[in-house]
């Protein structure tokens, strides 16, 4: 119980500390700048709802269209709302890992960056993975 509180207040703390600029995609922000995400980097992906419980992991087909979408994501600094809503998507990377969350946009998500003690949260436009984590908001 105390580890899923540690993990809320760390995503309450990424969401806060959202800020702005432009970027084309995500590769000045990764591990290894200047690269893309290739399925190789990618330990597993899943999916847990907003107490922290495993939905799903993702199949190889989905984890493709993830990488995809995040590759060609874009940074936006607008406004967004500060709430959870939807799904949580962990990228586990052989030398970090990425924490998407939803607000409820079918298009934005809030992705956190983590390379060992460094953390770097950015508001992209990824509908790819908006999609995937916002699928079963109206059920």
């Amino acid at each position: 119980m105390k580890n899923k509180s540690l993990m809320m207040m760390a995503l309450f703390i990424g969401l806060a500390l959202v800020f702005s600029g432009c970027a084309s995609g995500i590769a000045g922000i990764l591990p290894f700048p200047g690269q893309s995400l290739q399925p190789g980097d990618v330990v597993s992906i899943e999916l847990t709802d907003l107490n922290g419980d495993k939905v799903r992991e993702l199949e190889p087909a989905e984890i493709e269209e993830v990488l995809a979408g995040l590759n060609k994501a874009e940074e936006d600094d607008a406004p967004h709302i500060m709430m959870l809503a939807g799904y949580t998507m962990t990228i586990q990377l052989k030398d970090g890992e990425i924490r998407l969350t939803s607000y409820g946009s079918e298009t934005h998500v809030v992705a956190t960056f983590v390379t060992g003690e460094k953390a770097v949260t950015k508001h992209l436009v990824c509908p790819e993975v908006a999609k995937i984590l916002t699928e079963d908001l109206g059920k």
